[in-house]
């Protein structure tokens, strides 16, 4: 088990943040336009991220949409993370609603690796509902009649087709937090369009914990900024995200690790 060390986190938010002036063109152009040595990477808006992330990346390793998939399709290994300090461990499949199919079929992480699928939201681009439902009871086949995991946005898991065994874990934004301490009870993932999976929240502890391992946090001039310590492709680092001036980052006196909360 790897324990917390503040230090040691950032270090390695130092290491991402030289990498980043050194060689990501987003980043080396913030250092240029001040002129002199920033100590960390301005705070970005969500929204003021370039779309496509072609200057996101190293420049020694570009993006190719002829190539590779999109650099904003969520990744695996932090969802398995957020379950985990959710308390949704154990052998159970996962149903994730997406809008876009994917091919894993396992969870990484821990083992034996959890069986996983997909679920297609009515947003998704297919080619008739007809064709979503039958995308969707695939998905439900593959992982079995046994209880499974779901996770989605409420109103995604409020659309969900019935069926003995499934326990929702909702999929909430950073704005939602405010709310979801008095109105929500069920199992909860912290989540972000662009940043990905960042978080959970705890049982028995009640707090909101980062993913520490893969995120670092810190609160400048009032307001939250969310760097991703696990990924370079994209580098995303000191964004800010929508609520961000109505939570901060401190340390859970329970398991002295990093937990957000309201203001």
């Amino acid at each position: 088990m790897t324990w917390y060390r503040p230090a040691r986190q950032e270090r390695r938010y130092r290491r991402m943040t030289r990498r980043a002036f050194a060689t990501v063109t987003f980043y080396r152009e913030q250092l240029a336009s001040a002129g002199e040595p920033l100590p960390h990477p301005r705070p970005t808006p969500v929204g003021e991220l370039p779309d496509p992330p072609h200057t996101l990346v190293p420049f020694a390793r570009p993006w190719s949409a002829r190539y590779e998939p999109s650099l904003w399709t969520p990744r695996l290994r932090p969802l398995a993370a957020a379950l985990r300090l959710a308390g949704c461990r154990g052998r159970r499949p996962v149903l994730e609603v997406r809008p876009a199919l994917w091919d894993g079929t396992r969870l990484p992480g821990g083992w034996p690796r959890r069986r996983y699928a997909v679920l297609l939201p009515a947003t998704a681009q297919v080619a008739s509902p007809e064709r979503r439902a039958e995308l969707n009871q695939a998905a439900l086949t593959a992982i079995g009649d046994g209880p499974a995991w779901v996770v989605g946005a409420p109103e995604e898991l409020a659309d969900l087709p019935a069926r003995p065994g499934l326990a929702p874990v909702a999929r909430l934004p950073i704005q939602a937090l405010e709310a979801a301490a008095t109105t929500e009870t069920r199992p909860a993932v912290l989540y972000e369009p662009r940043l990905g999976y960042l978080g959970a929240r705890v049982p028995g502890c009640g707090r909101w914990h980062l993913d520490w391992s893969r995120v670092h946090a810190q609160d400048r001039g009032g307001q939250l900024t969310l760097s991703r310590l696990d990924q370079r492709r994209p580098t995303l680092l000191e964004v800010v995200v929508p609520g961000a001036d109505r939570v901060t980052v401190e340390r859970c006196p329970t398991h002295r690790t990093p937990v957000l909360r309201v203001r």
